[in-house]
C-alpha cells in the first residue's frame, strides 16, 4: 500500500465518522499488540479455507436470517463480518471465517456464541 495514495481516503474516513486520527492511530497500535501468531490466520491458512468451494460473504443485514434460509449453506466457505457471525450461530452455521471491527454489541453477541458452538459443534450439518 501506498500511505501517500491513501492518506487522504483515511483523513475523509476519520472525518466522516467523527474520528480523532491520534485516537484511532492508538486504537489500531493496541488492537496490532493483540495479534499474535497464535490468535491470527496467516494467509495461507485462510487461503486454505476458503479454496474449493463458493464463497458466500455476509454483513448483518436487516433480512438476513430469512435471506440465509433461502440456501444451502453447507455449500459454501461462510465469511462473517460482525454481528451476521452471531445470527448465523444461531442458525446453527459457524463461519468457517469472522472478520470484526471489534465495536459494538455485536462483538458480545459472537463471543457467546462462540462459546456455546464450542459446546456443541455444527461441523457436516446442512441447513
Amino acid at each position: 500500500m501506498d500511505f501517500a495514495t491513501w492518506e487522504p481516503i483515511y483523513e475523509r474516513i476519520l472525518e466522516d465518522f467523527g474520528f480523532d486520527r491520534a485516537g484511532d492511530e492508538k486504537a489500531a497500535l493496541f488492537l496490532s499488540r493483540m495479534l499474535t501468531e497464535e490468535n491470527t490466520a496467516s494467509l495461507s491458512e485462510l487461503k486454505a479455507v476458503i479454496s474449493g468451494k463458493p464463497v458466500l460473504v455476509c454483513g448483518n443485514a436487516p433480512k438476513l436470517r430469512s435471506d440465509l434460509s433461502k440456501i444451502n449453506l453447507s455449500d459454501f466457505t461462510v465469511i462473517a463480518a460482525d454481528g451476521a457471525a452471531a445470527v448465523l450461530m444461531d442458525m446453527g452455521r459457524v463461519p468457517e471465517v469472522t472478520c470484526t471491527d471489534l465495536g459494538g454489541n455485536s462483538d458480545a453477541d459472537i463471543l457467546r456464541k462462540c462459546s456455546k458452538a464450542q459446546e456443541r459443534p455444527f461441523e457436516n450439518q446442512s441447513f
